[in-house]
């Protein structure tokens, strides 16, 4: 079972993928930092469990609409936790998820 450790705790998930805008492809599978997707939407449709972690790369700027809903369209089912990565010490690169419509995230009809 993948692992990430934040600070002194240790999250356990079924999947862990990668996204990168800027380096990414959604060709890729990704599984690893080297191999990274470059859309979130692509991670969740890589998703086939319920308990996946999506790490965002530093830098990264995700933006969009995905359905005239929000940026992403989550599955019922799945349970989805975002993690954004910093270079270290360096909070100006923390990712950044920006719809361009009123809401970011979709999960069926309910919307975040």
């Amino acid at each position: 079972m993948p692992t990430i450790q934040i600070n002194n705790e240790i999250l356990n998930f079924d999947n862990i993928f990668y996204c990168n805008s800027e380096i990414g492809s959604d060709s890729n599978n990704g599984l690893t930092e080297t191999t990274p997707v470059k859309t979130i939407q692509a991670a969740i449709n890589k998703t086939t469990t319920a308990k996946t972690a999506i790490v965002l790369a530093p830098s990264s700027i995700f933006s969009g609409v995905v359905s005239n809903k929000g940026l992403v369209n989550i599955p019922s089912g799945k349970q989805i936790t975002f993690i954004g990565k910093i270079h270290e010490n360096d909070i100006s690169s923390m990712p950044i998820i920006r719809s361009t419509n009123n809401n970011c995230i979709a999960n069926n009809s309910s919307e975040v």
